[in-house]
């Protein structure tokens, strides 16, 4: 049985993705680019907000450029409403099974801290989680193993006795480096990643809290 659950935010708990698409295609705009489809943003939603600005909005290496416009697209989404669709469906029924099991729960994220805190916050979830690792915590990003370790140390839980649930070949990798067991999550917008995952994974919350995993 496991004691603690490390989950990812974006595209596991939350889908995102529409809003950020949404902000860079109106910064694009907004520059005189043309639009970029929805297809060719996705692969790197969850590489981090430097790489993300670098492949879809200034095509440069330049960290200073990237910087200016990572920061320009994380206030156009802080600005934007938190509505309560985002949450993938039975998350929050999930979550409280989970807590009345007293399995410890965290979130390991490349979504920014202050946009982390804020969507938790908008979406009533920060009650369930005992700590948030997000970018901007550490000088690394998922999937360095230091982000993972960040989430339990104040803790003594075995390797065996933690799991981290995500969405994303960055996830898995982050499972790999840490040495802990992995849940794939089907958002049924991943299914290259899941298709090329062999491990376990589930489609509906429900399925999470009765897993043989868990």
């Amino acid at each position: 049985m496991k004691k603690c659950i490390i989950f990812d935010l974006d595209g596991t708990l939350i889908d995102s993705d529409p809003i950020t698409i949404s902000a860079i295609n109106e910064i694009r705009k907004e520059d005189r680019l043309p639009p970029i489809s929805a297809q060719d943003i996705s692969p790197f939603l969850a590489t981090g907000g430097l790489m993300l600005v670098q492949n879809t909005i200034t095509n440069t290496n330049s960290i200073e450029r990237n910087t200016k416009h990572l920061n320009r697209l994380r206030r156009k989404i802080f600005e934007r409403k938190t509505e309560e669709n985002i949450l993938f469906p039975g998350v929050t029924a999930a979550l409280n099974a989970l807590v009345e099991r007293n399995i410890n729960l965290f979130i390991c994220t490349n979504k920014s801290n202050v946009l982390a805190a804020k969507v938790l916050s908008d979406l009533g979830l920060c009650q369930y989680f005992r700590k948030v690792i997000a970018d901007g915590d550490l000088d690394t990003r998922k999937p360095n193993k230091n982000n993972f370790y960040a989430c339990i140390h104040e803790e003594r839980f075995l390797k065996s006795e933690c799991i981290i649930i995500g969405d994303s070949a960055v996830d898995l990798e982050l499972a790999k480096n840490s040495g802990v067991d992995f849940l794939a999550y089907n958002n049924q917008t991943n299914n290259e990643f899941i298709k090329n995952f062999s491990g376990p994974s589930f489609t509906d919350y429900i399925q999470l809290t009765t897993s043989d995993l868990i």
